[in-house]
């Protein structure tokens, strides 16, 4: 295909050199064009520019482009001319010059049939923009233009006081319309370009304030957003934390601008910055799709399945001194295997009034397996049954109830309920690293042999009261430590794990 440029214009035919041929600079183009005129006495630029082209074989037609496409914007252009659909314009914001004279910005985001583009306004007022046409879902032109590349790398349209700005309502049918420009989240992937998506809110936001080393105080919050298909967090920053406070569940959204990253569970996440844009759009209920599994074939991430379990053991509420945030962990087992279930936000209500032998089952969670063990977490967005109606095909196991005796645990035993007398005092003692600041034991006695109980955090995670020796107690959930039971072991090795409880029995 020939490019078009209008005879005479210099700059014209260098922008279309260096549009042609993305690995040229305008700089090069012109080094090249006074090699031409050393070569040549008396030639003009333009002829010299124009021979450049010849020999860069860009094919140059008689006819006055209309526009440029957006596909083909690269940095460095001037006095170009874009067509799009407006998908967002965000509120004009100020700021100092470095010679301390103020000035204004509005970031804006176009589209066309090739691809979207951010266009930033250099002391536009808003109502100047208003007033010209250029609003959400219009399609304008702008005109004398200038491209330079954004922080991200991606290449802008920046638009200073000589710029132009054209409604082109005749063309509307030609451009696609905003919701043509928006991927769904099963498209997404990790590392890769800023998307535009739309998806349902189907969590309360886990808000949470931290301090940076260097920038002072900062903010994050994180919703969960479906298509129905696919599920991921949205991870709000700072500022947007406060400017988009108005999502809440069922909100049907439109993200612009968002930045795929993999978070720390390794899961896809859709990060919200200073570039992007959040907005409402229309649309029903998302029905997610949630099949059923079974414990063992979960998947590390999140796993967007239905899980049905028997609970054996439920831990007491913990709230964490950093964060406040609050959580309970069970244990639950189903006929594959057996998992720790940490739920977080508001679920941890209702889970914390759960009695060992409940079923549940839970709809939408994330999975991460560390030795042998499984270790599931759900927060707001997952969706918690109660006594539900087990499917025909699925079976749960029973859940072992009794209390054990230490004479009797074998390395046949994972998790039991276990009593005594305190034989010797909890004795806890600070961790240089790790997953926890303390570690501790204490030791009980039942029958013949005693049992030595270790745990990692202090005790009151999981005993309202404070041991003596002499206290007859009783542990629910207890893990058996079996890699350290051998036959003439001087003790039963036992651990408390997040969903264990150590209560005073008379």
């Amino acid at each position: 295909m020939s490019l078009s440029v209008k005879a005479g214009n210099v700059e014209a035919l260098i922008d279309e050199i260096v549009r042609r041929k993305p690995g040229l600079t305008k700089h090069r183009v012109q080094e090249l064009a006074s090699e031409r005129r050393e070569q040549i006495p008396n030639i003009s630029e333009y002829t010299a520019v124009l021979l450049v082209a010849v020999d860069m074989g860009v094919k140059l037609s008689l006819d006055v482009p209309t526009f440029t496409q957006i596909e083909r914007l690269v940095e460095g252009l001037n006095n170009v001319k874009v067509r799009g659909r407006v998908l967002f314009v965000k509120d004009e914001k100020q700021f100092t010059r470095k010679d301390g004279r103020q000035g204004s910005f509005i970031r804006a985001l176009i589209g066309d049939a090739s691809g979207t583009c951010n266009v930033v306004f250099w002391d536009w007022p808003r109502k100047r923009l208003d007033d010209l046409g250029f609003l959400e879902n219009s399609v304008v032109e702008v005109a004398q233009v200038r491209t330079r590349l954004s922080l991200v790398g991606e290449v802008e349209v920046h638009v200073n006081a000589t710029g132009e700005i054209r409604e082109a309502l005749k063309r509307d049918d030609e451009f696609p319309a905003i919701s043509d420009f928006l991927v769904s989240l099963s498209d997404v992937e990790p590392g890769g370009p800023t998307v535009h998506l739309r998806g349902q809110v189907v969590s309360s936001p886990l808000i949470r304030e931290f301090q940076r080393a260097d920038r002072g105080p900062g903010v994050v919050a994180r919703y969960r957003i479906s298509d129905g298909e696919t599920s991921t967090n949205l991870v709000l920053w700072d500022e947007a934390v406060e400017l988009y406070s108005w999502i809440q569940p069922g909100s049907n959204i439109a993200v612009f601008n968002g930045k795929p990253k993999t978070g720390l569970s390794e899961e896809i996440e859709i990060h919200v910055g200073k570039m992007s844009h959040l907005a409402l759009i229309s649309g029903g209920v998302v029905e997610e799709r949630f099949p059923v599994v079974s414990l063992k074939t979960l998947k590390e991430g999140y796993n967007m399945s239905r899980l049905y379990v028997r609970i054996d053991a439920v831990g007491v509420q913990r709230v964490s001194r950093k964060t406040k945030s609050r959580t309970v962990s069970l244990h639950a087992l189903d006929a594959s295997g057996e998992a720790t279930v940490t739920f977080m936000g508001g679920g941890v209500d209702d889970m914390v009034h759960l009695t060992p032998g409940s079923v549940i089952s839970v709809s939408g969670m994330r999975m991460r397996s560390r030795r042998d063990e499984i270790f599931l977490f759900c927060d707001e967005s997952t969706k918690v049954e109660l006594d539900p109606d087990v499917p025909p095909a699925v079976t749960l196991p029973e859940a072992s109830l009794e209390t054990t005796r230490l004479d009797d645990v074998s390395v046949f035993h994972r998790v039991v309920n276990v009593q005594g007398r305190v034989v010797r005092e909890p004795l806890e003692e600070e961790m240089v690293s790790g997953i926890a600041d303390v570690r501790g034991e204490f030791y009980i006695e039942d029958g013949e042999n005693p049992a030595r109980i270790s745990y990692l955090g202090e005790l009151k995670s999981f005993c309202s009261d404070e041991l003596e020796v002499g206290d007859r107690i009783r542990v629910t959930g207890s893990l058996v430590d079996t890699a350290s039971m051998t036959a003439d072991a001087p003790y039963v090795p036992l651990r408390l794990r997040a969903y264990s409880r150590v209560a005073k029995v008379s």
